[in-house]
């Protein structure tokens, strides 16, 4: 015998599956937007990498010798990803929520607007790469050579990613004191804070310095005194680089423009985080034009 169907009740699921449906796609498509309208041009150029005599105190056997690098323009996230960027990325995907831990207790470096952490190099690329997906542009993580030209302005002489170019503590840079006393760390260790508190360097990019260190693409090389064009790195390696950094202020070493830290890909820890790059010279109003025909 053949079941009744009720055919308001059907009418009223199917109409409630499609309001879910077209919930999750405005909320994909402003996610995106907001991506977009936070994304800085860096126009193409050339820049010597590594610290030079003016930077000498930087010099380190792992950024010798300095080589000129040739690099095609891009853009740059102005903003390390935070926890709610990330969260928004894993709710449209369905994947788990990163840290969930710290939101259930909410931990204060778990809030919305905190540069999120405890990603591995995988997380960060997958984040990045379905950015790429539902745009239609070459969103990706950036390359060690496009970090370092961005964070020195286009290639500047500089010692730190500040408005100054160098890290003057408590004003254009935390100290230890300003990153152990947010409100909420009860536990007084130093957590990174949230993106954007202190002025961005003169491209307008925000705590290239200072905050957390940044996966990039690329696989660990040695420098060589040839000049390049675009690097990426070798195709294969055992560690992934990171750059930047900067919420030990006692290892100064450590942080910086110049430093570079190869780590193992499959490492997630409170001090890792990235920014995502797209790799065009389109005006931003062509790029938000195919975005938009790719999130209809």
């Amino acid at each position: 015998m053949l079941r009744k169907v009720n055919s308001s009740l059907l009418v009223v699921s199917l109409a409630a599956i499609l309001s879910a449906c077209h919930g999750q796609a405005e909320k994909v498509r402003q996610f995106a937007t907001q991506q977009l309208n936070d994304m800085v041009f860096v126009q193409d150029g050339s820049f010597m990498m590594g610290p030079g005599a003016k930077e000498a105190k930087w010099v380190a056997p792992n950024n010798q010798p300095r080589h000129k690098v040739t690099l095609s323009s891009y853009y740059m996230s102005k903003y390390l990803v935070t926890y709610g960027d990330f969260d928004r990325y894993t709710e449209s995907t369905g994947l788990p929520m990163i840290d969930k831990d710290g939101y259930k207790l909410k931990a204060f470096n778990r809030n919305a607007k905190h540069p999120v952490t405890t990603v591995t190099w995988q997380q960060a690329n997958n984040y990045c790469q379905y950015l790429a997906q539902k745009t239609g542009l070459p969103f990706d993580l950036p390359t060690e050579a496009q970090w370092e030209y961005a964070a020195r302005s286009r290639g500047l002489e500089v010692n730190d990613a500040t408005n100054t170019g160098t890290s003057i503590f408590g004003e254009n840079t935390p100290d230890a004191q300003q990153l152990e006393n947010q409100p909420g760390n009860v536990v007084k260790l130093p957590f990174p804070m949230e993106v954007g508190k202190f002025p961005p360097n003169p491209l307008g990019l925000y705590d290239m310095t200072g905050s957390v260190y940044q996966w990039m693409k690329n696989w660990y090389y040695n420098y060589t005194s040839s000049a390049k064009t675009d690097p990426q790195g070798p195709k294969t390696g055992s560690k992934k680089m990171v750059r930047g950094g900067g919420i030990d202020v006692n290892e100064e070493a450590y942080i910086g423009v110049y430093a570079r830290l190869a780590v193992d890909p499959t490492m997630k820890n409170e001090v890792d985080g990235f920014r995502c790059v797209i790799n065009s010279e389109k005006p931003m109003s062509e790029l938000q034009k195919i975005a938009a025909q790719h999130l209809q």
